[in-house]
């Protein structure tokens, strides 16, 4: 599900900063698809209900290659210089980028107000 606070929580975070929203999560299997299928609807209709919409997703390069698919997508578009990763999991390669990662957890609520706050730090240095 997608919680409604954590959703105002990411858009504080896209207002306050302007950033673009680009999905590196396992949601975005529903959008490569390349279907109409109701997890993606859910997914863009929940977004779209909060003002956001997805700018782009990740390529998809394998289970846990996560930190890899975000530089692969940052490669292909050098005109972003300011990235923050939101997760709550550790994936390979995230050490290497830990000054982009704002590490949240899904059993204490999520993206929170706190974890906003240091990610808009980290999109406006």
């Amino acid at each position: 599900d997608m919680d409604g606070t954590c959703l105002y929580q990411l858009r504080r975070i896209v207002t306050s900063t302007d950033a673009k929203l680009v999905l590196t999560s396992s949601w975005k299997m529903y959008f490569l698809r390349g279907d109409v299928n109701p997890v993606r609807k859910y997914f863009e209709n929940r977004l779209k209900s909060f003002g956001m919409e997805l700018y782009d997703i990740a390529p998809n390069l394998g289970t846990g290659k996560r930190a890899t698919e975000i530089k692969a997508w940052l490669k292909e578009h050098p005109e972003f210089k300011s990235y923050v990763i939101l997760d709550d999991n550790m994936f390979p390669g995230f050490q290497r980028m830990k000054e982009h990662l704002c590490m949240t957890d899904w059993s204490n609520g999520g993206l929170t107000a706190e974890h906003s706050d240091r990610a808009i730090e980290i999109l406006n240095r």
